[in-house]
């Protein structure tokens, strides 16, 4: 559901093989230069290949460099004086290299967090400084935010849906405040850990995906510092928003800064620039275009994947427009159609304050080339409240080529791709498919546990402990890359019936499995790492009738005893307000009852 890099370039991979014929694609050229003939009826390429210039002319012309072209760092004063390593996010690949170091990470959007996921079991500390408020998006959000036993479903899935998209015609500022609302309703405000994250509802809403960040901030493991960083002096980062440098001697920068769509400037000649009103400066919306794509100037070129947001679903929408009005399958649009949606680019780029990206409403958007290219986009919403359709979910199984368009059609794989959404989608309700993958990112960080002990032996006694726990992220014990791993760690006191006070210490090993969406509880060594040692139990979650809370049983046999084992979760938006586990352990050695209620502090 969520592919990494490496999976992605497999998928390209075997994308071109099954489906480009042999020299329709040429890898290793650099572009150098863009120009119209001089009747200006076709295009001019200029290009380096194995270190000769070659030269080509072409009746249309699509420029397809996107924003992600120059990675930008920052004119900070003094930066040349940092003692330790400069990078950018771009070339980030591995946080072996950060183990132990103390970590400065600059911007904060996507790519931020991400990074501070991926090193914050390793760096010694992490400072995020982020030049505004966002919220965090778990990778799989609740359907019903209002019900505790809500079905969960990864985020595409639930933002991304045709019955979502608004009819009403509402100011900006109400606008924002309702998906700020909804996005406050998923979980704990941040504000409460750091004034920093703070975020002003009638400002525009910005947000970042990720399952581990939000606790990483909760338990003090990564500090959020507001405002820009102004300046450097040796190991000193001097701030905006605060009158001192950062306390710690920082040892490595990672710039998340965005890039500069530098490419277009690069290539095209100065005369087409100004006709596109194009702004190096601006990577939020340099260049103004008709959906992102046509500009009136230019009848015979057009851009893909000039685009800021959930990208593939336009760039293919936009490829396919392309196709079919370059082929003469589809009607070019008008002039004065054209020239109204520059008009309309124009008015987002000088529009304040700005939004995350220009055009947020992906739905929306991505439905304005689905009519255009004849495409039935119709919506069958559930009427139950746990449930999504898969035709109601925007996405590719939606975008099959029309006849018209006289393309090679991907029928088999749409029908495919539809099947296999649908099947999750009801896997979710009747098989609580992803629930595993909620509560294992909700568990991270610190509870409180009350517990109650009642021993059916007399020898044996009963009464209840309080205590606290920590779910700790860490390297999983094992090389199956989809395993994530937590060290379960538990402090108690038993007051016992006969007025013994008796402390207690005892730890396991949570694993999540993302290809199997498993969760798995093991016991581990009594070693100074706690390495995992043998399987305890899985949790089955079960999906029952009018659940206000999700349910999940477990069984385990050490012999001579049995183990049977019950969960219940209660949800709060994407978090996890309240959780128990039951146990009931029979046996000729052993017969009790253990429930334990766990709480945030």
């Amino acid at each position: 559901m969520f592919p990494a890099a490496t999976q992605v370039g497999k998928y390209l991979a075997e994308y071109c093989h099954r489906f480009l014929d042999s020299g329709v694609l040429s890898l290793g050229c650099k572009v150098t230069s863009v120009e119209r003939s001089a009747t200006k009826d076709k295009w001019v390429i200029t290009w380096i290949a194995d270190e000769k210039e070659e030269e080509g002319e072409s009746d249309f012309l699509i420029m397809a460099c996107g924003f992600f072209s120059e990675p930008y760092i920052p004119p900070i004063p003094g930066l040349e004086t940092f003692t330790g390593s400069i990078s950018h996010s771009s070339s980030y690949s591995s946080p072996d290299e950060f183990k132990g170091k103390n970590i400065a990470i600059v911007g904060g959007s996507l790519s931020s967090v991400e990074i501070v996921d991926d090193i914050a079991t390793h760096a010694a500390s992490i400072h995020h400084i982020i030049p505004r408020p966002f919220w965090i998006l778990p990778k799989h959000l609740p359907l019903d935010v209002k019900n505790p036993g809500t079905t969960f479903l990864p985020l595409d899935l639930v933002l991304y849906r045709l019955s979502r998209q608004s009819q009403e015609d509402i100011p900006p500022v109400e606008r924002w405040r309702k998906a700020n609302k909804y996005l406050s309703s998923l979980g704990r405000d941040l504000s409460s850990i750091s004034s920093s994250m703070k975020v002003d509802t009638d400002m525009p809403p910005y947000a970042v995906v990720s399952d581990t960040y939000a606790n990483y901030a909760r338990s003090g493991h990564v500090t959020i510092h507001s405002g820009h960083l102004t300046s450097v002096s040796g190991s000193r980062l001097i701030l905006s928003s605060e009158s001192s440098s950062l306390s710690e001697d920082i040892t490595h920068i990672i710039f998340a800064t965005g890039f500069r769509p530098s490419a277009s400037a690069n290539i095209l000649p100065s005369d087409i620039l100004s006709s596109l009103d194009f702004d190096s400066n601006d990577h939020w919306l340099p260049v103004t275009l008709h959906r992102a794509t046509l500009h009136p100037s230019l009848p015979n070129a057009a851009f893909v994947g000039h685009y800021r947001g959930p990208y593939w679903g336009i760039i293919e929408l936009q490829a396919l427009w392309c196709a079919g009005i370059f082929s003469g399958t589809l009607p070019f649009p008008s002039i004065e159609e054209m020239v109204e949606g520059v008009v309309h680019e124009k008015r987002l780029r000088e529009a304040k304050p700005r939004m995350q990206w220009p055009r947020g409403d992906y739905v929306n958007f991505g439905t304005e080339f689905t009519k255009t290219l004849g495409i039935s986009m119709t919506s069958l919403k559930s009427q139950h409240n746990s449930f999504v359709s898969a035709q109601d979910v925007f996405g590719p199984h939606h975008f099959e080529r029309p006849s018209s368009l006289n393309g090679r059609l991907e029928t088999q794989e749409s029908r495919g791709l539809k099947s296999s959404l649908e099947e999750t989608l009801y896997a979710s309700v009747t098989a609580g498919k992803f629930v595993a993958a909620a509560v294992f990112r909700a568990l991270q960080g610190k509870w409180v546990l009350n517990r109650t002990y009642l021993s059916r032996r007399p020898e044996y006694p009963s009464g209840p402990s309080i205590g606290t726990t920590e779910f700790i992220p860490r390297i999983a014990g094992t090389s199956i890359d989809a395993r994530r791993e937590y060290l379960y760690s538990e402090k108690t006191e038993l007051t016992a019936s006969n007025g013994m006070k008796l402390n207690g210490t005892q730890q396991y090993i949570y694993q999540y499995d993302d290809l199997s969406d498993k969760l798995e509880v093991f016991f581990c060594k009594r070693d100074e790492k706690f390495t995992l040692d043998y399987f305890f139990h899985s949790l089955k979650f079960v999906p029952h009738e009018g659940q206000t809370e999700w349910r999940a049983e477990a069984s385990h046999f050490c012999s001579p005893d049995n183990y049977e084992v019950g969960y219940n979760f209660y949800f709060k938006g994407a978090d996890l307000e309240r959780w128990k586990i039951e146990y009931d352990v029979k046996g000729p050695r052993k017969d009790y009852n253990m429930e334990t209620w766990y709480t945030r502090p």
